[in-house]
């Protein structure tokens, strides 16, 4: 079973038959769910931990109804890929926490969990997955002591990016650019590049909810993807970078009219 604090999302899963609790998970909610399911042997979390503000207290919650010999797999994306690449489109309001492989393995341990097994993946530019269960011993804090390089490398990264950026809408002012989904990130980029109507017409997204709405803060739609073939734009940035193979795949016909694809993280590409 799961649990969301999304209403609409709710909806969408109990169409599937999913069972789902419509909440926030907290430790009230912990309670609740113990009272109500009893303890579980597998519980996931992938991408949603750095979302909450009380990280002890989801942690403990999740503790609470893990049982004895119970398996916890974790995701999150891993800000040492967010800091050597640059990710600036990553850092948003909905991120309170941005973890690496050891100030995770540190929060478990103080937590008295106990990793049993770690592997990177590609998500986000670079993400990490953690398999953990309980321990009797809570674990030291190992510091990290590169923090300040990989921060000077980020601000080093980024003002390649700036340029990169800024040199394309540049030369290419005249052309009629789109960009492909409207997701988070693609709002950070736009509105930290203080990209206008002028120079993106329309950002392009299959998720209903979002279609004929605007991007925040910016006059920018946001349309079904049949304007692609009526408009016919020159280029078509990725926004949503991390889908960039299925999304390359999926937009194959632009090369029909010469169009381009761009995506400018995690590094820039065209084709």
């Amino acid at each position: 079973m799961g649990i969301d604090p999304s209403t609409n999302m709710c909806k969408l899963a109990k169409k599937k038959f999913l069972r789902i609790e419509n909440k926030f998970f907290n430790e009230v909610n912990s309670d609740y769910l113990l009272k109500k399911y009893g303890s579980f042997d597998i519980i996931i979390a992938n991408n949603v931990l750095a979302h909450n503000p009380n990280i002890k207290e989801i942690i403990l919650s999740i503790k609470k109804i893990l049982s004895n010999e119970g398996h916890i797999i974790v995701e999150l994306q891993n800000s040492s890929k967010l800091l050597n690449n640059a990710l600036l489109d990553m850092i948003y309001h909905e991120h309170f926490f941005y973890f690496d492989k050891l100030s995770f393995l540190n929060l478990l341990g103080l937590n008295n969990f106990r990793t049993t097994k770690f592997k990177y993946t590609k998500m986000h530019g670079g993400s990490f997955r953690v398999y953990a269960k309980h321990s009797k011993n809570q674990s030291k804090i190992i510091l990290n002591k590169k923090i300040k390089m990989k921060i000077k490398k980020f601000q080093d990264e980024a003002k390649k990016k700036n340029l990169q950026v800024k040199e394309f809408f540049r030369k290419n002012r005249n052309k009629k650019i789109f960009i492909y989904g409207a997701a988070a990130k693609t709002t950070v980029f736009i509105n930290y590049y203080k990209i206008t109507k002028k120079l993106v017409k329309y950002v392009i997204d299959d998720t209903v909810l979002k279609q004929n709405k605007y991007i925040p803060n910016t006059k920018i739609k946001i349309m079904k993807e049949r304007v692609i073939t009526k408009e016919k734009p020159d280029y078509i940035i990725i926004g949503a970078w991390n889908y960039y193979n299925y999304i390359k795949k999926k937009l194959k016909y632009i090369k029909s009219w010469n169009g381009k694809i761009i995506t400018f993280f995690p590094y820039y590409r065209v084709n």
